[in-house]
């Protein structure tokens, strides 16, 4: 029997391509201020510094992510080069694109 398959990986600077986009970041964030979004994207830990962001508005994680990843797009993103984000976006469409 085959039964479908699917296999992740832990992207480490996630959450850094996550606060490199502003308009994403003020959809999740509406009452957000520039300064919020600036702390995140000069940020050596953005996984905490966005946990304590979801906190601090009240936005449980897990759909607060959903809302960020939804929202999020690569020509947006300050940190695309320096994260990898582009590296990964291309070998994805690679990838998955031809399915």
């Amino acid at each position: 029997m085959n039964f479908p398959t699917a296999v992740g990986c832990a992207i480490p600077h996630s959450e850094k391509w996550y606060v490199s986009d502003q308009t994403a970041l003020r959809v999740c964030f509406p009452r957000g201020t520039q300064d919020d979004f600036e702390v995140l994207q000069r940020s050596n830990k953005p996984k905490d510094d966005l946990d304590k962001l979801f906190a601090a508005h009240d936005v449980p994680k897990v759909p607060g992510l959903q809302i960020l990843a939804s929202n999020l797009r690569v020509s947006r993103c300050v940190h695309r080069s320096d994260s990898g984000l582009s590296g990964f976006e291309a070998e994805l469409k690679a990838e998955i694109g031809p399915l």
